[in-house]
């Protein structure tokens, strides 16, 4: 016997994944040779593909999930019995489709439009958590508030849609401070600069090519250690290796065709350029002495050069500062989600093709 789900997933979440998980394996006890089929409903209005939703289950399950078949259905369906003078044998026919024709069956849903479905091709409903007390997701939820919830969006989704910020700019225009800021406010992840802690924890300010050798392999491996993390929508860094390219050509060094490479491979979503309109701080480790290497000039053109998305920070006091980067953050990570959050379903069934949205 065989089983089938239909779903929309718009996004993935962990009640999406849940589902799939219980019935992989109950299938796995109900008839060992059998398969359940995942039908992914999609329609043209949508923001994100049905491809890209399915593959980011498909591989959110694959440990475990090798009795998943998982199929794209497009097109624009009727979404409630009423749309359709037989709604339901319309419904039938699409999956038969896609699924054997068998006399016994299985339909599992966490909604009770499954039992109509089940009912319509004369096979068995199994609920899956139908009061929501293993996963309480909506997927409503999820869009209207996609910040808040972004832990409940299956992983391989997320990086899709995670924004990666860099702290740009001259000596002390308060990039360390910052990015620590909007990690802790707005729930990211933070990257620290490493050539900062090497040399605090070190207690030299020794300038050497092999110094700078290990800048850059130590910075590019903690940037790609963050990147892998899951949960949260954001990754703040304290500079990354345009930086490290920017103090290459400060110190009359040629950069290594190497340190491109990995930067065009690792450049952030976006850059928050800092206003060195405030007063220098001096410090122990800044080469400077008690003035800036570089002014905000350099480094717009190092942006530019490289092609990368930036805004110039304005405000010049520090709270002012903060609620101007993430006013621009926050936009640019609404941005990557293609009018998710502001994406209405309408009503939902009965019908099949809203199947899963919870």
């Amino acid at each position: 016997m065989n089983a089938v789900i239909l779903m929309t997933a718009l996004p993935p979440s962990l009640g999406h994944k849940y589902l799939l998980d219980f019935s992989a394996r109950f299938l796995a006890e109900a008839d060992p040779r059998g398969l359940v089929y995942v039908i992914l409903c999609s329609r043209d209005r949508e923001p994100f593909t049905g491809a890209e939703r399915m593959e980011a289950l498909r591989e959110a399950t694959a440990e475990g999930g090798g009795n998943l078949r998982f199929i794209n259905h497009h097109g624009e369906e009727p979404q409630e019995p009423g749309d359709h003078p037989d709604f339901w044998e319309h419904w039938k026919e699409i999956i038969f489709r896609y699924v054997p024709r068998e006399e016994n069956g299985f339909v599992i849903a966490s909604d009770l439009y499954g039992a109509d479905i089940a009912r319509a091709l004369g096979w068995e409903f199994v609920p899956c958590n139908s009061y929501r007390e293993v996963m309480d997701i909506s997927a409503t939820r999820i869009r209207q508030d996609p910040i808040r919830h972004f832990d409940q969006i299956v992983s391989p989704f997320q990086k899709l849609v995670k924004l990666t910020v860099t702290l740009f700019g001259a000596e002390s225009t308060g990039k360390t401070t910052m990015s620590k800021g909007l990690a802790a406010s707005m729930n990211g992840y933070y990257v620290p600069e490493w050539a900062r802690e090497y040399m605090e924890v070190l207690k030299t300010t020794t300038v050497s090519d092999r110094l700078l050798q290990r800048v850059v392999e130590a910075q590019h491996a903690s940037e790609r250690a963050v990147d892998g993390y899951a949960g949260k929508p954001f990754v703040f860094r304290d500079t990354d290796l345009l930086s490290t390219i920017g103090y290459y050509r400060i110190w009359g060094r040629t950069e290594p065709h190497r340190l491109r490479e990995l930067f065009a491979g690792s450049k952030a979503d976006l850059y928050l350029l800092m206003n060195d309109g405030i007063p220098f701080t001096p410090d122990p480790i800044r080469l400077g002495g008690d003035r800036r290497e570089s002014g905000t000039a350099f480094w717009q053109n190092l942006l530019d050069e490289f092609g990368c998305a930036y805004h110039v920070v304005q405000n010049t006091y520090r709270e002012r500062q903060e609620e101007e980067a993430t006013t621009v953050v926050r936009s640019a990570f609404l941005g990557r989600l293609r009018g998710l959050d502001r994406f209405v379903r309408g009503p939902s069934p009965g019908a099949a093709g809203t199947a899963g949205s919870r």
